[in-house]
């Protein structure tokens, strides 16, 4: 007996075009925005996905890349809101022909002055059942400024403790971001509780994130002399040597353990991964393209 599944595609992309720090300039001019709505479109459109989450984008780039879209299946969300002298810096686009979208709460605790942005909360309804999934948006503080480190865990207790409860009340939870944290800091994995094992997930559902994307940071190529010129991609970033990598998986999709019951709506683990085709590669590559992130994309299925 054949079973038809129904599912649901999340996908996140720092797009690099507004940064949110005060003293950071905009790359969104004509070409670039061209260059990024080039990407949007295949992130929509030829890997069907229904909600989209853009990073490091202001009110106006949301404005101006909405007019590349005229598509009416298409609606567009800016959560671009100020917070203190900085902002959030994020955006959604989704399929409104099959979800709709309600903005919820943003995440903001002040300390001695400074603002700890956690999260954009929203909650999505899959119009074809009234599924509800409540989605925390998150773009924590580089790891360039080690007093940044405090503030990332801060963030990480903030998102933990209100996704917790909605855990706890038997509700669906997918948390987001460009975390600049690979799944193994303590903020991912020990703060936000999002583990890799599967098993110890499922047993404590409503308390523990599963985290799909331990498996980004192994590349998929093995060595061997014959490709040992060939490049080793893993995660989502290259960056400058640290004492560990080089690649890391700071852009990542996690899902609260309701996604690995047996229920009716569970992970589809073979199509959460990060999104690599040579036209975006080759903007990635480019050391004069603004690029350095690669999208991500997370689904679930409904037997």
């Amino acid at each position: 007996m054949l079973m038809l599944l129904y599912n649901l595609r999340f996908g996140w992309w720092n797009t690099a075009l507004s940064p949110a720090a005060p003293k950071a300039k905009t790359r969104a001019n004509e070409e670039n925005l061209a260059i990024v709505c080039e990407h949007i479109k295949r992130l929509l459109f030829t890997y069907s996905i229904d909600f989209l989450a853009l990073c490091e984008v202001s009110d106006y780039d949301m404005a101006n890349i909405e007019k590349k879209f005229p598509e009416e299946n298409i609606k567009w969300l800016s959560l671009a809101d100020a917070v203190g002298r900085s902002r959030f810096d994020i955006g959604v686009a989704y399929n409104h022909s099959r979800v709709s979208i309600e903005h919820k709460d943003r995440l903001i605790e002040k300390q001695q002055g400074n603002y700890i942005k956690a999260a954009q909360h929203v909650k999505l309804t899959n119009l074809d059942d009234g599924e509800e999934v409540n989605i925390f948006l998150c773009h924590w503080p580089s790891r360039l400024l080690d007093e940044n480190r405090e503030k990332r865990r801060e963030a990480a207790k903030i998102v933990s403790h209100s996704a917790k409860k909605l855990m706890e009340n038997g509700e669906h939870v997918i948390v987001m971001g460009d975390f600049n944290s690979n799944p193994y800091h303590d903020e991912m994995n020990v703060t936000l509780k999002a583990t890799r094992c599967h098993e110890t997930v499922k047993k404590y559902h409503d308390e523990l994130f599963y985290n799909p994307f331990w498996r980004s940071m192994i590349p998929k190529r093995t060595y061997h002399y014959t490709n040992s010129e060939e490049p080793f991609r893993s995660g989502t970033i290259k960056g400058k040597p640290n004492n560990d990598s080089m690649w890391n998986s700071f852009d990542q999709i996690i899902v609260s353990g309701s996604f690995l019951q047996n229920k009716d709506w569970h992970l589809h683990e073979n199509q959460t991964r990060p999104i690599e085709y040579q036209e975006l590669l080759n903007h990635f590559d480019d050391k004069n393209c603004f690029i350095d992130h690669l999208p991500v994309v997370c689904e679930i299925q409904r037997a």
